[in-house]
């Protein structure tokens, strides 16, 4: 619905467009931007309509009076915000602030002084934009972001994203079939998988285990809160038929040295789509920022990277069918004593090769005590166990769903290293699809098959474009770099029982895989012969370094 004359007046006070779908934020506090982005978790509305409902009343409003009433004090109460000749903060500080584009613009733009760019920050919103999208910003280890859930909003949109490289080829018409049938394999699974959970979660077995203060609500607002319950499950189990043309909505703040880097690089994307956002984050960053954002180029460099090097490196082979596992690329064998070594070295005063050797005298056993010691007094609440062991790198590769990559890749403190996306290597799929019955694992099946014969033909012209009709059951790798304290940090947040089920067995997989080549990290001399990780961890002598979720819940809120 178009904004009106009053609206657009109200809402470029805040943001730099109001019909761009990638736009920047202006004279918004960060704590309300926060607070507006994080209705992208379970609301599809764009950032602005939500601005406009914080400033007319919505929010607030007497829900029993009429609507007509109601819109008409919504009104009233822009008309009177206009009328009250509101003045930006910023605008207060306008002598400060042109004295201070001028020195950027002398000590940035012409001595290069980039470390003045890392302090200056941006807020921005992308609106319908592509997986792509959301999945190339994410590679900025600077860009923080909020992007809309698939457990909590219904993707069922025939708004998807149409390729314009694809759209004016013969495989045109193939695109929109392929995604068509994608969205309608979706809808099969939101619709079938709620009666499906609500046969495996009756009401009745849910109101059992809720808290007592929850079973004093209503039986409207118990059903409501039960049904919502349900759909999450749906929406977990429907995202595996998402493709990448799905549109999604973000939030995002980001440097201004990091946003010059994103547009250069941009630029030269093999993505349409991705060099239109760079030209809107131009744009509307140039607004906000024009004393900073100077050095937007088209980035050869980088633009030959983004193309994959132009197959120069391309290796003459097929690849072949996976199954979702995390394997230990590399590791350092002499871990233990490095990360002990480390921690008498910052708690004396002495070389780190002294404290090396006084590590190398003592037993496993004295070297498992030194460990229990350091997190003896660590809580829940204490997300890093010790510098000591961001001292240590790892190399781990996932092979998992795109969906869950999706939510892997957040973890941007790791480097991290992905592949074009392909069905060659098969897909994921819930063991509740199989539990479904035949028809429902034939017809996700069938699906699949159908998604990556159109692949094959699509790629043989666009290799980039033709993962806009992948879904997110698809199989690719992941590769991350990490250091010790983020490997144990990934698996508590991401073994969560809370979580959707794809990402948790990565995390599982992940602690058997570390553990395997590091058992001192549960407090073993040597990982247990022939036991699983589960069994591993629940006779771990010490549980308070990696911390592995392994309790159940059935529903999530």
């Amino acid at each position: 619905m178009p904004y009106t004359e009053e609206e657009k007046q109200v809402l470029l006070k805040f943001v730099t467009s109001v019909d761009d779908p990638v736009y920047a934020i202006k004279d918004i506090p960060s704590e309300m931007f926060g607070a507006l982005a994080s209705y992208f978790s379970r609301n599809p509305r764009d950032f602005r309509n939500h601005i406009l409902d914080f400033l007319n009343g919505k929010l607030t409003e007497d829900k029993t009076l009429p609507e007509e009433e109601r819109i008409k004090l919504r009104k009233q109460k822009l008309k009177a915000f206009l009328d009250s000749n509101y003045i930006p903060p910023g605008q207060f500080l306008k002598d400060g602030l042109d004295k201070s584009r001028t020195f950027f613009t002398t000590w940035y733009g012409k001595y290069g002084h980039k470390s003045i760019a890392n302090v200056v920050w941006q807020g921005f919103v992308g609106m319908n934009q592509s997986q792509l999208v959301a999945r190339q910003l994410a590679f900025n280890q600077l860009a923080f972001f909020i992007e809309m859930s698939t457990r909590y909003v219904d993707f069922n949109n025939e708004n998807y994203y149409k390729d314009p490289d694809i759209m004016g080829s013969e495989f045109a018409q193939l695109y929109c079939k392929t995604i068509e049938i994608l969205i309608e394999a979706y809808n099969y699974f939101v619709n079938n998988g709620k009666d499906f959970y609500k046969m495996q979660y009756p009401f009745e077995e849910w109101f059992k285990k809720q808290t007592e203060e929850t079973k004093k609500q209503s039986e409207k607002i118990l059903y409501r809160k039960y049904e919502r319950e349900i759909a999450a499950k749906a929406f977990d189990l429907a995202r595996y038929l998402l493709p990448q043309a799905m549109p999604t909505n973000f939030a995002w703040i980001i440097d201004a040295r990091s946003i010059e880097f994103d547009i250069a690089a941009w630029k030269e994307h093999p993505l349409a789509e991705l060099r239109s956002a760079a030209a809107m984050i131009e744009k509307s960053g140039g607004e906000q920022l024009p004393s900073l954002l100077k050095h937007t180029e088209n980035n050869k460099y980088y633009g030959d990277k983004l193309h994959n090097y132009h197959s120069d490196f391309k290796a003459n082979t097929t690849p072949e069918p996976g199954r979702k596992q995390c394997k230990i690329l590399y590791h350092h064998p002499d871990a233990l004593n490095l990360v002990l070594a480390h921690i008498l070295e910052n708690n004396n005063h002495i070389s780190f090769d002294e404290a090396k050797n006084i590590v190398q005298d003592k037993t496993k056993k004295e070297k498992i005590e030194m460990l229990k010691r350091l997190v003896a007094k660590r809580s829940s609440y204490d997300e890093w166990v010790d510098s000591a062991f961001q001292m240590i790198n790892m190399g781990i590769e996932f092979t998992t769903d795109v969906g869950a990559v999706r939510d892997l890749r957040r973890h941007q403190k790791n480097q991290r290293c992905e592949q074009v996306y392909t069905l060659d290597k098969g897909y994921a799929m819930l063991p509740d699809v199989k539990a479904m019955g035949i028809e429902a694992e034939q017809f996700f099946g069938d699906v699949m098959d159908k998604v990556h014969k159109a692949e094959m033909q699509i790629r043989t012209k666009f290799p980039f474009q033709v993962q806009y009709i992948l879904p997110m059951a698809c199989l690719t790798t992941l590769r991350m770099n990490m250091d010790l304290d983020q490997v144990q940090y990934l698996i508590y947040t991401r073994s969560t029982p809370e979580g959707h089920i794809s990402y948790r067995y990565d995390a599982f997989n992940l602690c058997e895989a570390v553990v395997k080549v590091y058992p001192w990290l549960l407090g073993y001399e040597e990982y247990p012969a022939g036991k699983n990780i589960f069994e591993v961890y629940a006779n771990a002598p010490i549980k308070n370094i990696v911390r592995m979720r392994t309790e159940e819940t059935k529903l999530h809120q």
